[in-house]
């Protein structure tokens, strides 16, 4: 009998109390609580995604997105709305400006009354990419027709542009910045350019490496390190003067980024100077017949406006007279300034790196983007890329809200290049581990 009775109570409590109470009552997880009723669940809102695991699902409700992970490694968003036209992907590798324009991808967002002028560039953002085309020396006055390459261009006050410049001394292909509506030489090669000539070009930047190639696309000609800016559109921008010539954006291509640098032969710290409307680095000159016979290729690292010096690696010598490096080296130690021999390796890279840090506080570029421009080794040009990455979407975010412009699908093909070419990394394999485990972390907590 009461053997019955325990075995009546022990059916009454699991079908009519424990049963009753787990369909009422609220899931406690974590901070959070999972509240199920008859016809809809209530999931916590969460503001940054969880550890991912297979099948988990999650509410992000600082986005409004129901989001989940199908394998453990990789998140996806529900979609809440048909998806836009905007939101398809299409190519953006070696692709035709003219095929961008057709489909409705590429804008014209500047113009200019003081002169004739044209800008086509990307709608949406980019962070790692090239532009390639052919556009003739600008010379003889704002006349004669020229042309920018344009690469992560925010709006008119800020972007980074290569261009052919017959103006100058010596120093007539050069990448420079403009921040905030004021205008910076960050990179120039030694050489004199026929003005009205035309030169094939290619501007590319991957994480915060710029690079200018010129008639040779496969080394550039001149590099420098820069974190202004982390992404944004790319293109041309053709200023015809008397002649148009407005085809020229039409006929230049969008690149994927993949790039061999000169190595350095010295690294300086140089004063700067107001030249033609751009800041520059102050180094010794001797123009005879328009030549500057002490000019020399050269790239800035990280240069920020808040700094009264720039540091700048040295890549190559005067091509009309040998020994203008040493002379701007005599010339920088005369003034007080850093002159360091180049690094031999990877290892002497990040020491040289470390040391200068302390002089240079605001430099937001790491010790593999010094180690991939000093060295020029296109197997450190991952583990730069992946720093730069890990940076602005997980460490110090300082230009998160430029990497959120770019398409979601861009950004997760873009990540898993660079980790396929992280992989086939044969050198300083403790650090290509390392920085796999950056994009990895990069690619599970998404952006």
């Amino acid at each position: 009998m009461i053997k019955r009775f325990k075995r009546l109570l022990a059916n009454w409590l699991l079908k009519d109390v424990v049963l009753e109470e787990l369909r009422v009552r609220d899931l406690r997880v974590g901070n959070g609580t999972v509240r199920v009723r008859g016809s809809y669940i209530d999931l916590p809102g969460l503001t940054s995604d969880p550890a991912l695991a297979a099948g988990r699902g999650w509410f992000r409700s600082d986005t409004g997105e129901i989001k989940h992970s199908p394998d453990g490694s990789t998140t996806k968003a529900l979609a809440s709305k048909p998806i836009a036209r905007a939101d398809l992907e299409y190519p953006t590798e070696d692709v035709p400006l003219s095929y961008l324009a057709i489909i409705d991808k590429l804008q014209f967002p500047v113009t200019d009354g003081s002169r004739a002028q044209n800008y086509s560039v990307t709608t949406d953002s980019f962070t790692d990419k090239a532009i390639e085309g052919e556009a003739p020396v600008m010379g003889g006055g704002y006349a004669a027709p020229w042309a920018q390459f344009i690469a992560r261009f925010v709006d008119k006050s800020n972007f980074y542009y290569l261009v052919t410049w017959g103006n100058a001394s010596t120093a007539d292909f050069r990448l420079c910045k403009c921040s905030a509506g004021s205008f910076a030489l960050i990179s120039a090669e030694s050489i004199d350019l026929t003005s009205s000539y035309w030169w094939r070009m290619k501007l590319q930047v991957s994480g915060s490496t710029l690079s200018g190639f010129r008639q040779d696309m496969t080394t550039a000609k001149i590099s420098t390190t820069d974190t202004d800016f982390a992404s944004g559109g790319f293109g041309i921008a053709e200023f015809y003067g008397e002649a148009y010539i407005g085809a020229l954006g039409y006929l230049s291509w969008l690149r994927a980024s993949a790039t061999k640098l000169q190595p350095a032969i010295s690294v300086v710290e140089v004063n700067l100077i107001e030249d033609s409307g751009l800041l520059s680095p102050d180094l010794l000159k001797d123009v005879k017949d328009n030549k500057d016979l002490l000019s020399v290729t050269w790239g800035a690292f990280d240069y920020k406006s808040a700094h009264a010096t720039m540091l700048i690696t040295i890549t190559g010598d005067n091509p009309y007279q040998s020994g203008a490096i040493l002379k701007q080296v005599e010339h920088t130690k005369s003034k007080n300034l850093k002159a360091l021999k180049p690094p031999k390796d990877y290892a002497e890279a990040v020491s040289q790196y470390n040391s200068l840090k302390a002089d240079f506080p605001e430099w937001l570029a790491g010790k593999d983007n010094y180690a991939y421009q000093v060295l020029g080794h296109e197997e450190l040009e991952p583990l730069a890329v992946a720093d730069f990455y890990y940076g602005e979407l997980i460490d110090h975010k300082t230009h998160y809200d430029q990497i959120k412009r770019v398409p979601d699908w861009e950004l997760r093909r873009t990540t898993e290049r660079w980790m396929d070419r992280l992989k086939r990394i044969s050198i300083v394999t403790e650090e290509r581990d390392k920085h796999l485990k950056k994009l990895d972390s990069v690619m599970k907590r998404g952006w």
